[in-house]
């Protein structure tokens, strides 16, 4: 009888506690417990970020919540996701909880994080109940532009040399006279005008002006042979750094930038232009561009060139030339710019097939593995050398290094009077 009772008192707790649980959602449109999603609407590749699930409890009992996050591949939590979630969250009563954790993107292009799972209850009660609040959040990754703040940085400190760009040709200090303004520590002595100092009774400096309206284009091949890895990023991760780069430098020197993506096709095209705002429009040109499936064709991207820009500019082919195939491709189409346009590319060395190369042979399969290696780098050198022979600057370059070069290649033809 005593058992009966209790069983029966329990099913009434159960009951009651369930109804005072429910009752909320009967009534509000809301419910019990409220989910809201904190996550930056662009987040950049590779860089931390933090999301924050601020969580509301509407009754007037503390509420536990066990939640689980399904975030997409491209998001990785930056400690172990076992570790993150499930959380459980003790609301108290009319109040709210942050459950804060970070992530790390790990592509470029849009990413969806759906609603989290719930499973909601009175604390030290026994009625549980498992929705899932509509809190979807759309972000776009981008490059990340460290880069660009990185360079911004040495440069006025005028250590440019750290990530390897060589500014002492005088390009980036300038030969036309701009201004006069207030001496800042980062300036060289030598652009102190002592004159004025001298009237002002404070240190004044000349600012110079490089020669502006020279063009650079950059095309970025975003086909199939892009999704390799050098380094910690993709092929076509680096070009892109590459390319928001080389846009920041050339629009501060006062010059217009121009940008084409292309695989088998023309894919995307922006015309050369100059301001502060030409790196966000490279930006949101590039953000969600991927390799295709696709063979790199060269002919589209230089016919484009070549017939949408009448005025001499440094055409930067972000590439690689994987065999021979790819570097007659390349020599093929260069006539179509060589006779107006100076013409540069740039390919990212494959380490992991260089050291494949140069791995002493276990056994046969090993030796068959170093020979393919060896041909597949042979091959390659054969394609950079033709098409230099045909009139292109060609540079294969380690991980990492493409910006500079880049920029390196950009201030020599500007210092150079070539364009």
């Amino acid at each position: 009888m005593l058992a009966l009772l209790l069983l029966a008192a329990l099913v009434v707790f159960v009951v009651v506690e369930g109804r005072i649980f429910l009752w909320p959602r009967a009534t509000r449109r809301e419910g019990a417990v409220e989910v809201r999603r904190q996550m930056p609407r662009t987040l950049d590749l590779g860089e931390p970020a933090e999301i924050v699930l601020s969580v509301r409890n509407r009754l007037g009992l503390p509420v536990v919540v066990r939640l689980v996050e399904n975030l997409p591949e491209s998001l990785a939590t930056a400690g172990p996701f076992e570790d993150v979630f499930p959380a459980v969250v003790r609301v108290p009563p009319l109040g709210a909880v942050d459950l804060r954790y970070g992530v790390v993107p790990g592509e470029r292009g849009r990413v969806e994080v759906p609603a989290p799972w719930l499973r909601c209850g009175i604390a030290g009660g026994l009625a549980r109940f498992r929705t899932r609040p509509d809190c979807t959040h759309v972000s776009r990754v981008v490059p990340s532009l460290a880069n660009v703040v990185r360079y911004d940085t040495l440069r006025r400190s005028h250590n440019l040399s750290a990530i390897g760009i060589h500014a002492g040709r005088g390009f980036l200090r300038g030969r036309e006279f701009d201004r006069l303004r207030d001496y800042h520590v980062d300036d060289d002595y030598r652009d102190v005008d002592w004159k004025a100092t001298a009237r002002r009774d404070r240190p004044i400096t000349r600012v110079y002006r490089p020669e502006r309206s020279q063009d650079v284009i950059v095309a970025v091949d975003a086909s199939r042979v892009m999704t390799a890895r050098a380094g910690g990023l993709s092929k076509l991760d680096e070009a892109v750094n590459a390319a928001l780069v080389l846009a920041h430098v050339v629009t501060a020197g006062g010059d217009r930038f121009g940008l084409a993506v292309f695989d088998a096709a023309l894919r995307a095209w922006m015309a050369p232009r100059s301001g502060a705002a030409t790196v966000s429009a490279a930006l949101d040109l590039l953000y969600d561009i991927s390799p295709s499936p696709f063979d790199a064709s060269f002919a589209p991207a230089c016919t484009a060139i070549a017939t949408r820009q009448t005025r001499r500019a440094l055409v930067v082919f972000l590439t690689d030339l994987p065999d021979r195939v790819a570097g007659e491709d390349l020599v093929r189409c260069l006539p179509l710019l060589r006779h107006r346009h100076l013409v540069a590319c740039f390919t990212t060395a494959d380490r992991a097939v260089e050291a494949l190369a140069t791995k002493p042979p276990a056994g046969r399969r090993d030796l068959a593995r170093t020979l393919a290696a060896a041909e597949l780098l042979e091959e390659k050198r054969r394609a950079r050398r033709r098409a230099s022979d045909a009139g292109a600057y060609c540079a294969e370059l380690p991980p990492g290094e493409l910006a500079a070069s880049a920029v390196n290649r950009y201030l020599d033809a500007k210092s150079r009077g070539l364009l």
